[in-house]
This record gives structure tokens, C-alpha cells and sequence, in this order.
């Protein structure tokens, strides 16, 4: 999956006094400590642009009570930091803030109060953080019983659990983006998103923020910096597809697992997928039921596949084969990215594939999802 923002916060409220709503200029953070007198305090803007963070201002609480000011062109982010405590993530919609801190309580350690936006990344911080936590664990269970081979049920449904986790947790975030009023705590919520849900759909929750948020300048910054990101990406594996098709398959061999030395030379005469990938890898274990999908449905076609694996622990590569299923010939040299595969093909990343037809021609690179049934179906008819 593709890099993302991580920003950890917390923030705590009071006061009574009426605010108003602004989309930019100066306002005012008020606060308390509840769990000590002193303190030194300091506030930063968060530029959208991905510059450093910018000091607005600092004060040493007095009898716990502080209070700090800024300025900003629009709405946009910034962090309360105190001496060791966790940053504290708020958003300037209205010309006070009230917070009211209590870091003795390590999770939950603070409260927020005149700022609705504020109020709602904290919540959404909180709950992503849970909700998390919760994920992880069901990862960590299904790897387990796959390090442990468990038996194909207890590993099917764990899989499936893990599944269905992904895709909730993925609903969570997406639902909450489509509802916040904020454009800044929207731009927070995308970039969590881009943990883990696809870039497709990161596409159109970009498209349509922008559409709700017309005119603050940072949204669209930061979708101007994803459009150019996603675009030099594409543009790379665009460049990556046209690189080997038309060309015959390099003479190249490596070991299988029982230490007998195997050639792509070997296969000539059918179609053979070279599927490049690793155990550690989690996108090449998140592909691998398409490619099992692919190889039972035309294994019978003069088709079959070639794996080359990556992997530098031979007993994790053949519990990978084992745990997913994966019927057909492996071969490596365990040496991970010192691997011979990588400096034939010019590997920079995995899962990767090569299709080569009967007479050692490649004819097509990089076949993922649906892209790769649809193209042996239009060459295996």
C-alpha cells in the first residue's frame, strides 16, 4: 500500500464565552492543566503544503492556566505542544479555543470546547485509533495461524475476518470524510485514509472534497500534491509495462525448493505468468488468491506459472506457498534484494509479472486484478 500521513493528538475544552465562526484571521487558545501548575507551552501551524511546522507562540502556564495566540490566512491545522506530553491536534473555525488538559489520563487526556471542528478530529483521532488497534489484532491472528499452519479451514475463515475488517475500517474512514463539515479536518481524515484504501477511490474522495470545499486554498493544495504523486506513479507503471513487452524472456534460472535448478527456458511451448513476489510482502499475499483464481481456470489451457520469490528465509517462503495455495513451480535465490531476478529484470518493486507466450516472447507486464484473467482470456481462447 502507498506512504501516508501519520499525526497523533489530543485536546481538552472549557469556557462559556461566545465565539465566532471564522474561515481565517487571528484567534486565541485558552487552556488549563488539571494535572500541574507550570508548563511551558508552545503553538505551531501545520502548513497544508507539507512545509516544517511554524512557532506561533509560547507561554509558561501560570497557577495551569495559559493562553496563546495565532493567525492564519484560512482555516488550516496546528498542534499545542507541552514539554513531554503527546501534540494536540486543533483546528482554527472559531476565534477561541478552549482546552483543558489532563495528562495523567495517557489515553483519553483532554477535552475540547468552542471549536466543532477541533471537537471532531479529536473524536475521529480517538476512534481511528481504536478501530485500529482492533485491525491490527485480527492481522496479527490470521499470520499467526498462517506462520502455525493451521488447517485450511481455521486459516479461510481468519482470512476472511481479516477481510471483512479491512473493508469495514475502510468504510469507517470513507463515511466519515463524506459527512465532515471541516475542509481541515477533512484533508486530516484523507490523509489516514491513504493507509490503506486504494487509489481509485482516494481519486473520487479527492474529486468530490474539492467540490465541497471550493475555496480553501489548502484542499486544494494538497490535491494538486496527490494529482502529481498518483501521476508520476501511473507514469512509472506505465513505463514499467512497456519495458519487456516484444522482447524475449532473458535466459534466467534459480533454484526451486527441493535445491533443483529450474529455467524460464523450461516452459517453452506453453504460456508461463513469471509472478515475481515475496512472503513478507503484503500486497503480493493480498494478490496471490487472483493469481490462484487464474491458474485453476487456465492451468488447462496450456498455461502455468512461474514463481519467483524474493524471500531470504526459505522455511517462511514455503509456508507462504503452502498458506496460499500457490500449486505451481517457486524458485529463488534467498537473497532477498541482492536477488539475481532483480538485476535481470530491473525489479523496483513487488508483486510484479511477466506473461510469456509459448515461444518465449513477452507479451504483457504487470497483470494485476482483473487485468490479469482479462488478458489470458484474450490470448487463451
Amino acid at each position: 500500500m502507498m506512504k501516508k500521513l501519520i499525526l497523533m493528538a489530543s485536546l481538552l475544552a472549557f469556557g462559556t464565552i461566545a465565539c465566532k465562526d471564522q474561515s481565517g484571521g487571528d484567534f486565541e487558545v485558552k487552556g488549563t492543566f488539571k494535572s500541574k501548575d507550570s508548563a511551558t507551552v508552545l503553538l505551531y501551524e501545520l502548513p497544508m503544503d507539507g512545509r516544517s511546522p511554524v512557532q506561533l507562540d509560547s507561554v509558561v502556564a501560570t497557577n495551569g492556566e495559559f493562553t496563546l495566540k495565532g493567525t492564519s490566512k484560512e482555516e488550516g491545522l496546528f498542534q499545542l505542544n507541552f514539554g513531554d506530553g503527546p501534540g494536540i491536534m486543533l483546528v482554527n473555525d472559531r476565534t477561541q479555543l478552549n482546552v483543558e488538559i489532563d495528562d495523567s489520563n495517557k489515553k483519553d487526556f483532554y477535552t475540547v470546547s468552542g471549536s466543532p471542528a477541533s471537537e471532531s478530529l479529536r473524536n475521529f483521532i480517538l476512534d481511528y485509533t481504536t478501530r485500529q488497534e482492533e485491525l491490527r489484532s485480527i492481522y496479527v491472528n490470521a499470520d499467526s495461524l498462517i506462520s502455525a499452519e493451521a488447517s485450511d479451514s481455521l486459516i479461510n475463515t481468519a482470512v476472511s475476518a481479516r477481510d471483512k475488517a479491512l473493508s469495514d475500517f475502510n468504510a469507517f474512514v470513507t463515511s466519515f470524510i463524506k459527512e465532515e463539515k471541516s475542509p481541515t479536518v477533512t484533508i486530516f481524515a484523507i490523509g489516514m485514509a491513504m493507509r490503506s484504501v486504494e487509489i481509485s477511490q482516494l481519486k473520487e474522495i479527492f474529486a468530490n472534497a474539492v467540490k465541497k470545499f471550493p475555496d480553501h486554498k489548502g484542499m486544494a493544495q494538497v490535491k494538486a500534491t496527490f494529482d502529481q504523486q498518483v501521476a508520476a506513479y501511473e507514469q512509472r507503471m506505465k513505463a514499467a509495462e512497456d519495458k519487456w513487452v516484444g522482447k524475449q524472456a532473458p535466459a534466467f534460472s534459480l533454484p526451486d525448493l527441493s535445491g533443483k535448478e529450474v529455467s524460464i527456458q523450461d516452459f517453452k511451448g506453453k504460456y508461463v505468468l513469471v509472478d515475481f513476489w515475496a512472503s513478507w510482502c503484503g500486497p503480493c499475499r493480498q494478490e496471490n488468491p487472483n493469481v490462484v483464481e487464474a491458474y485453476h481456470k487456465f492451468k488447462d489451457k496450456n498455461f502455468t506459472i512461474l514463481g519467483v520469490s524474493l524471500d531470504a528465509d526459505k522455511e517462511k517462503w514455503a509456508e507462504a506457498v503452502f498458506a496460499d495455495k500457490l500449486e505451481w513451480t517457486h524458485i529463488s535465490d534467498l537473497k532477498y534484494w541482492d536477488s539475481k531476478a532483480v538485476e535481470v529484470f530491473g525489479i523496483s518493486g513487488i508483486p510484479y509479472n511477466i506473461l510469456v507466450d509459448p515461444d518465449g516472447k513477452i507479451i504483457a507486464e504487470n497483470l494485476r486484478g482483473p487485468g490479469l484473467g482479462e488478458k489470458l482470456s484474450e490470448v487463451l481462447k
